[in-house]
């Protein structure tokens, strides 16, 4: 036993999921507040008035004179949280918390354009909306994983059958 914890890769499958948990919670608690903080800004900048509300809410005051004003602060929700991960994606080097800021900046991307489309009378159902943006952000990052964990195991045994 004691042979084969010493043969496994440092940064095996188990350590990056568990990594990578851990970011993606941290990454997703942050990304709420970035979000309707990017739906505030967006409503001050088009000359309109809002604030942060119980439950941390961006709630309108006034909307701005701007046609299609509700839909573009709507989508800059999403769009914030897009703009800001993808900075941090090239700055961040831990594969980790790049495979978690990916996901998380996927689905907010396609998250804003569903509230978008809902803003502008368009029924779309938001829950699938969101569901589908992490369905569409897992994708590279399970090929990713597969390309860097799917071929040590089998490594690691054919070692450690080699020192038994």
């Amino acid at each position: 036993m004691k042979l084969r914890r010493g043969i496994r890769p440092k940064n095996s499958a188990i350590n990056f999921a568990i990594e990578f948990t851990i970011s993606w919670l941290l990454f997703i608690l942050l990304a709420y507040a970035i979000h309707e903080y990017s739906h505030l800004l967006t409503l001050k900048m088009l000359g309109g008035d809002g604030a942060i509300t119980e439950w941390n809410l961006m709630t309108p005051i006034s909307m701005p004179p701007v046609e299609h004003g509700a839909a573009l602060i709507a989508l800059a929700g999403g769009w914030g949280v897009m703009i800001v991960y993808s900075i941090l994606l090239l700055i961040i080097e831990e594969m980790q918390e790049r495979c978690a800021l990916l996901i998380i900046a996927i689905q907010q991307g396609i998250y804003g354009v569903g509230e978008m489309m809902a803003h502008m009378g368009i029924g779309v159902n938001m829950f699938v909306v969101a569901f589908l943006g992490y369905v569409i952000g897992i994708i590279p990052v399970l090929f990713l994983v597969y390309k860097i964990f799917g071929h040590k195991r089998r490594i690691v045994k054919k070692i450690s059958y080699v020192y038994q």
